[in-house]
This record gives structure tokens, C-alpha cells and sequence, in this order.
């Protein structure tokens, strides 16, 4: 930690995810989600003080959550306060690394609501990256996970999930049928979309216009073990969101960034900076 300067740490910083260990769900998203009931964080300090941690926009189901820092409790503000207020005494810290724990006690229900949306997270990797093609739908992750193109259905009513992979590294016919299933979804029906490992190599004019038709914009041909995320609503192709990258993980998130089924505390920030 800078000797007179604060740490602001939000979802969109892209060094956001080099603060955090266990039990958070994906970064990058509106909040960070804790999703077990320890979930740690690590501090650099080079000058040690008091300092402190706030936790912005916060959000739990509980009226009793603890903190620790290197296994001492620091003074807290009162649980049911929106922006949640620490005190960690230089005595609780040293020069280095330091291990942040937060302890909650039970989850906010995760059915979706006006406060909680639907949460999908979708995460594409090229083989370089990892090769997953991950499709989380209320921290469950319900995508076939394999080769090529991996595409989750849920249609209109939210009930009924469809659940698909087409291999395009392995030949054309398998674009073909990909492009066959996306023209059999319903209007109104949320497609997420996770290219694994390699897509492109067999991937064919006819798969690259029925993905264009979700709203796609991104031509994989060529561009060999690309990651790709596709998140859309068939029929509104104006409102798809995508991304993709050569050399990094493609990921869309949506609502809260689940990666398992159960919340136990959302924020917006966490701030850390000297004590007044």
C-alpha cells in the first residue's frame, strides 16, 4: 500500500482479481460476490499503520458477519449499515502480504427477483488459455464444456434449459448443426454462448451467419484458438453482448457473477487507505 495513498478496488479494475483468493464468484462484473462463508482477500502494505477498510454498497443476509486480518478481529461498524467500516491496527499487520478474511453466517436467496436477476456468467478460453467454455446459470454451470462451441438455451418461461456442443475444430457438418439448433430457439429465449479449446478450424459461413443472427459480430474464421462469449436474446440481436480475444479469457457476466449456487454478502468497492 502506497504510504499516503488508498487502494480502491473495484469489478471493473483490471488487476481487481490479483486481490482475491477463495470464495469470491467472478470478477468483472457490477458487484463482487462472496459465495462461501469465508472469503479472503490479500493486502500489499509497505508502511504499516492503522488503516481502513470499507466495504461500499454492501449487501448480506445475516445480523452478525466477522472480519480478520492475520487472525485479529479489527473494530467494526454496526451489520446492518449499507457501507461497512473497519479499523485495522498496525498491530495486526506487517510489511507484505497481508490475509484478509470476511466470515458470514448465512446466503441471500439466489431465485431470481427485481433485486436479483437471473445471474449468468459465461467464460471462453482457447487452448492457451485453459480450453473451458464455462456457462454458469445461477452459479450452476451448465454448459457440455467441450471442444468447439458450447451453447446453453433458457427459454422464455425460464423453466426448461437446452444444452448443446458443436465441435467446429472437427469438421463442417458439425457447423451445419449448430447453425440448425440456433434457428429452432424461440423468440424471447437467453442464449449464452462459450467457444472451448478451438473453434474456428471447421467453422463454416453458415455457422458465422446463424451466430451473427443472435447478434454476434466476431468471425472466428482464422483466428485460431480464440476464446469467444456470446450473451443475447434471440430476436434482439441489438441487444447481444460479446467478446473475444486472442490471447486472454473471453467473459460476459450478467446479473451477479455466480460461479456456484449460494450469495452470502455482494459490495460495489472496497477501500482501503490509512485511519483518520
Amino acid at each position: 500500500l502506497p504510504a499516503s495513498d488508498a487502494i480502491s478496488i473495484t469489478p471493473q479494475d483490471p488487476l481487481a482479481r490479483l486481490y482475491f483468493g477463495e470464495g469470491w464468484g467472478a470478477i468483472g462484473g457490477d458487484t463482487f460476490v462472496v459465495q462461501r462463508q469465508e472469503a479472503k482477500l490479500f493486502v500489499p502494505v509497505s508502511k504499516v499503520r492503522d488503516l481502513k477498510i470499507q466495504l461500499d454498497t454492501f449487501e448480506a443476509n445475516t445480523a452478525h458477519w466477522s472480519i480478520s486480518v492475520n487472525g485479529v478481529e479489527p473494530r467494526q461498524a454496526p451489520p446492518e449499515a449499507k457501507t461497512q467500516i473497519a479499523i485495522i491496527p498496525k498491530s495486526a499487520l506487517h510489511q507484505g502480504t497481508n490475509e484478509i478474511i470476511f466470515t458470514f453466517a448465512k446466503t441471500i436467496p439466489i431465485a431470481p427477483s427485481p433485486n436479483h436477476p437471473i445471474s449468468i456468467v459465461v467464460r471462453s478460453a482457447g487452448e492457451e488459455q485453459g480450453a473451458f467454455g464455462h456457462i454458469y446459470v445461477n452459479g450452476v454451470d451448465e454448459s457440455p464444456n467441450a471442444r468447439g462451441y458450447n451453447i446453453v438455451v433458457i427459454e422464455p418461461n425460464r423453466q426448461h434449459i437446452q444444452r448443446a456442443n458443436f465441435d467446429t475444430f472437427a469438421s463442417e457438418q458439425e457447423s451445419e448443426r449448430m447453425a440448425q439448433f440456433i434457428a429452432q430457439i424461440p423468440d424471447g429465449a437467453i442464449v449464452a454462448v462459450a467457444a472451448s479449446d478451438e473453434a474456428s478450424f471447421h467453422l463454416t459461413e453458415e455457422g458465422v451467419n446463424a451466430l451473427k443472427s443472435l447478434g454476434a459480430k466476431i468471425d472466428l474464421r482464422g483466428k485460431f484458438r480464440w476464446s469467444h462469449a456470446l450473451f443475447a436474446t434471440k430476436g434482439a440481436p441489438e441487444s447481444a453482448r460479446e467478446a473475444a480475444s486472442e490471447t486472454n479469457v473471453a467473459q460476459i457476466i450478467t446479473g451477479n457473477a455466480l460461479t456456484e449456487p449460494s450469495i452470502l454478502a455482494t459490495m460495489r468497492e472496497i477501500r482501503i487507505e490509512p485511519a483518520p
